[in-house]
């Protein structure tokens, strides 16, 4: 939400490629869509503004930086590794930030009292049993929660309207062929290579990418449970991804850097590449198709239970790995409490989260 804010006043203020109404039309659209919304919109706008060429600049301009510095965490994730007070504080850093993700999602995707009920039941399935067909079950329940209810007012965004055309109805379809093409062949083609080489990494990557309902904090459930070998990395990252500007998915850069020994550079292109494709895609293809969305209120409806379904999957997550990793003793759970309190009442920002948690792991450190 934060990037949001800065492209309003960035693009619409400051440079004016796009009036408020637009702005707040691909915003509506972005949050309706699986995947990354900051990136999804700034790829957008980038097309409005210079074509593919344009979307392919800005996509490239906004990710980088993120992605380079994760790739720089990666290569000396085997020195923070002994830095336990470091690393405890990132694991603090993502409870607190975790928990008020999960806090925000349910207040916008969960507004009534059954979708309440839907994402707790999923987060006590997540909680207790995770793994790849446990996340998509609890997807498709979701998905036909929301089908069988009664298509409701706010399933259609407030800002949703018209959209002027920039997109070709040709383009549009490639899109969402490519997208649901690679979607299902990937993991057969992955399959033949044995898990091993770049497609196995490829297919986890654009898979927990398409996957990702409501926010880029999603991605952590999804690639905890896709990437057992990286597991003692993932949350390390989720905390250092905290610390640093651009988009969360810029974690599978450093995940991809780990992975693939044989050449981490490439392994981590490829997994930054994969994990972004998705929601580019069908970004492109969401873009033309938008007004046929609009007049298909099922279709609405039970992406609002998917999304009602991926609060209770991050909930989840919340609960194993990252409190079950982060809690080592009572003063733990308290200063986590304390900080969740700050940041959702006194609206206290993230950087000031990680310095509190960066001091009290140095205090714990030196009392212990």
């Amino acid at each position: 939400m934060a990037h949001i804010g800065y492209f309003e006043r960035a693009y619409v203020q400051r440079l004016r490629w796009l009036d408020a109404a637009a702005f707040a039309q691909i915003a509506a659209l972005c949050q309706v869509l699986p995947g990354p919304a900051s990136s999804q919109m700034n790829f957008l706008i980038g097309w409005r503004r210079g074509g593919a060429l344009g979307a392919l600049l800005s996509f490239t301009a906004f990710t980088l930086p993120s992605a380079l510095l994760m790739v720089a965490a990666a290569a000396y994730a085997g020195a923070l590794g002994g830095m336990d007070t470091l690393v405890q504080a990132l694991k603090l850093v993502a409870a607190v930030i975790v928990a008020q993700a999960v806090l925000s999602m349910a207040r916008t995707l969960c507004p009534d009292l059954a979708r309440r009920i839907l994402a707790a039941i999923c987060a006590v399935i997540c909680a207790l049993s995770g793994g790849l067909y446990i996340q998509l079950g609890v997807i498709a329940l979701g998905g036909v929660f929301g089908l069988l209810r009664r298509p409701r007012s706010d399933a259609v965004p407030e800002t949703a309207g018209s959209l002027p055309p920039m997109i070709a109805q040709k383009t549009a379809w490639r899109a969402l062929v490519l997208f649901v093409l690679l979607l299902a062949a990937l993991p057969a083609f992955a399959a033949l290579t044995g898990q091993q080489g770049v497609l196995p990494l490829a297919e986890v990557f654009y898979r927990s990418g398409a996957l990702v309902f409501g926010g880029g904090h999603v991605v952590l459930p999804l690639l905890y449970d896709a990437l057992p070998a990286a597991r003692d990395n993932i949350v390390l990252f989720y905390g250092l991804a905290q610390a640093l500007p651009g988009p969360m998915f810029a974690i599978a850069s450093a995940l991809g850097y780990t992975l693939f020994s044989p050449a981490p550079w490439a392994g981590a292109f490829v997994a930054l590449g994969f994990i972004f494709l998705p929601g580019l895609l069908i970004a492109v293809a969401g873009y033309y198709f938008w007004q046929k969305m609009l007049a298909m209120p099922r279709l609405l409806a039970a992406l609002s239970g998917i999304s009602a379904a991926v609060v209770g999957i991050l909930a989840g997550a919340l609960i194993d790995p990252v409190l079950i990793s982060a809690i080592r003793t009572l003063p733990d759970a308290l200063f986590i409490l304390a900080c969740f309190a700050l940041a959702v009442w006194k609206k206290l920002p993230a950087a000031a989260v990680i310095v509190l948690c960066a001091a009290y792991a140095f205090l714990m450190g030196v009392w212990a």
